[in-house]
């Protein structure tokens, strides 16, 4: 059947042949499951990388980047979720009538462009166009595949083609040394492009790279560590005073909503608009804010947003924060604390080192020590954590009589 093809086509243009019969099948492609594999050698290094893209263009697109680090996002006109599978963590941006082009490229940072031209009902013309700009072509049927090869400006392309499906196959262009390689292989188009978190996995408004799983020195270990991550997994209920490194603060943790107290400032968060009573510069602060703001304005109060709260507003968990990073966690002992039995747990890696006495029943952290382990010394920090009761009215901050109203804005700004 190939001869019968080869016979056929010796008359024809074989590059505008093959572009246009790979732009016109992938284009009629409205639901595919792509893998393509991306091998670039360069003068310095050599790049692998593999992206299996999942499509219905009715719906979205689920793509796994695969290189130096994994990342998968899965983009629909709701919206966008990035999940890191070494880390186990999952983020979501609401955005309806995304683009999707746009969300995957934005999620991912640096995408091969053949992979959102896969996507594109037209997209994979004018990417091969831009690509084969040789002039002289000829017929390559070997390997029971129909290809277009030239001599490009620097050595030699190739555009390899399915005969049956009319699909692209293979996309070559390098010189004798360097170059690039897209190989491509199908699968089972998917029934339907959504998320379902994997078992085991955590939600954060942003994936960190700082944040990865840890290993565990023996299962009570980990079976320890997970409740201390479950209890600071975005908590509905959690507060606590602070003490250590010469201040002492008072934080409340409910969903959207979070409070600081200190000597310096009272503040609230509730979403995203913030309620802040300078107390020593006698000024009462509304408005909608961001968290550069908030930290701005807190800062200006001559206090900080407390180390664990500033972690959880970003939506990171901050116990995964210290205990990530390549940490192996053992527990070292056992103890109580007011009566309660509690475990001490130790966080080991390369650069830092952090040791938590955890409440046994629940998993809350009564003290932390951190140590960062610099090239010539090492420094410590230790703070204790009291739990403190979250209730409905704790969430509140009246302007104080006397103060002086201002915008978020204004203060952040020092007008």
């Amino acid at each position: 059947m190939l001869v019968c093809a080869a016979i056929a086509l010796v008359n024809l243009s074989p590059s505008r042949f093959v572009i246009d019969s790979c732009s016109a099948a992938q284009g009629a492609l409205s639901k595919a499951t792509i893998t393509l594999n991306v091998d670039s050698q360069g003068v310095l290094n050599r790049e692998r990388v593999m992206y299996v893209l999942s499509y219905d263009r009715a719906t979205g697109a689920d793509l796994t980047v695969s290189g130096a680090r994994t990342l998968r996002v899965v983009a629909t006109q709701n919206g966008t979720y990035q999940y890191d599978p070494q880390s186990r963590q999952y983020a979501y941006q609401d955005r309806p009538n995304p683009d999707i082009v746009e969300a995957l490229r934005r999620s991912v940072g640096i995408v091969d462009e053949l992979v959102t031209a896969l996507y594109k009902p037209d997209g994979l013309g004018p990417w091969l166009k831009a690509l084969a700009t040789a002039d002289q072509w000829t017929w390559d049927f070997s390997g029971g595949q129909i290809a277009a090869v030239a001599p490009s400006p620097v050595g030699k392309m190739a555009i390899v083609m399915d005969p049956k499906t009319r699909l692209l196959r293979r996309v070559s262009y390098r010189t004798d040394r360097y170059g690039t390689d897209w190989t491509l292989s199908y699968g089972t188009p998917p029934s339907a492009i959504g998320f379902v978190p994997p078992q085991g996995s955590f939600e954060t408004k942003e994936i960190s790279p700082l944040v990865t799983a840890p290993t565990y020195a023996s299962n009570e270990a980990r079976t320890i560590c997970e409740r201390v991550f479950s209890r600071y997994d975005h908590p509905k209920a959690l507060g606590y005073q602070v003490s250590g490194e010469g201040e002492s603060m008072k934080v409340w943790v409910a969903g959207d909503r979070a409070k600081q107290d200190d000597a310096h400032a009272t503040w609230v968060l509730a979403g995203n608009d913030l309620s802040l009573w300078d107390k020593k510069g006698s000024c009462y602060v509304t408005g909608k804010t961001s968290l550069g703001q908030i930290v701005d304005s807190v800062a200006r109060t001559g206090t900080r947003v407390e180390p664990l709260l500033r972690l959880m507003l970003r939506g990171i968990n901050p116990m995964r924060f210290y205990l990530g990073q390549h940490a192996n966690v053992s527990l070292t002992g056992r103890t109580k604390v007011q009566g309660e039995p509690c475990s001490i747990l130790q966080g080991d890696s390369a650069t830092n080192g952090v040791s938590l006495i955890v409440r046994n029943r629940d998993g809350f952290v009564l003290s932390l020590t951190s140590l960062f382990k610099g090239p010539t010394s090492e420094q410590s920090a230790a703070r204790v954590y009291t739990p403190l009761t979250v209730t409905s009215d704790v969430f509140q901050v009246a302007q104080p009589p006397g103060t002086l109203a201002k915008s978020v804005s204004e203060y952040a700004q020092n007008k």
